[in-house]
């Protein structure tokens, strides 16, 4: 059954002004206390109202916008030790993903293996580059074959994306784009080379790795970036 001709519009107009917010959060331009005014929203991206309802729905349940007692919204702001904590949690669930894959014996890594051709064709386009970096992570946590897991970490992947969006960009204006695509690229073919020849401590030992580089790049690449806010 297809969705109602207006439904799909104010699905896209919802999801253009919640990326939106959501990057204005996270990078300090909208910070912790700053209203948020959905007639204001809605007039400056253009839609009604309903969408920008929709989509402040969707940050709250994020912990990035706050409902007060008094019907004001106001940004909840997004610090380092958010991040930081965002991506505790990150390393958390995909580790345990990691124990569930060497548990049930898979041997289909098929698809991770494109992927990681996908990010080699792709290292020039910040965008492209992105999604196919949290694809192959989604790709892990379905693997685990834990779809409470996997929920857990897709309530976590809109943050995710946007951060690795910011940080990437920042890194590609930066110049420090060759050191930033080689270390997922490299890390990522570890990774996916020790899930096909069974090594349970090698994947663990590189994923941990990975996770904990990209932490520290992602933190260093917010740190400029709250700074000048």
């Amino acid at each position: 059954m297809k969705a109602p001709k207006g439904q799909l519009f104010r699905s896209f107009f919802s999801s253009q002004v919640v990326n939106d917010l959501r990057t204005n959060i996270i990078t300090g331009k909208l910070p912790a206390g700053e209203k948020i005014v959905e007639n204001a929203i809605a007039e400056e991206m253009n839609v009604s109202r309903g969408p920008v309802r929709n989509a402040l729905a969707i940050l709250e349940a994020e912990g990035l916008v706050t409902f007060l007692q008094n019907g004001r919204t106001v940004s909840s702001g997004f610090t380092l030790v958010d991040a930081e904590k965002l991506y505790e949690m990150r390393s958390f669930i995909e580790l345990k993903a990691i124990e569930l894959i060497f548990k049930d014996n898979l041997t289909d890594f098929q698809y991770i293996k494109q992927i990681n051709e996908g990010l080699r064709k792709e290292k020039h386009n910040v965008a492209n580059f992105t999604n196919l970096d949290v694809s192959y992570h989604f790709e892990l946590m379905r693997l685990s074959g834990n779809k409470y897991l996997l929920q857990c970490w897709l309530s976590l992947r809109p943050l995710l994306e946007t951060i690795l969006m910011i940080t990437n960009t920042q890194i590609r204006e930066d110049d420090q784009e060759g050191f930033n695509k080689g270390y997922v690229i490299d890390h990522h073919e570890k990774i996916t080379t020790a899930l096909i020849t069974g090594n349970f401590n090698e994947a663990i030992l590189f994923l941990k790795e990975h996770l904990d580089t990209g932490k520290a790049v992602m933190i260093e690449k917010m740190s400029e970036i709250l700074k000048e806010r």
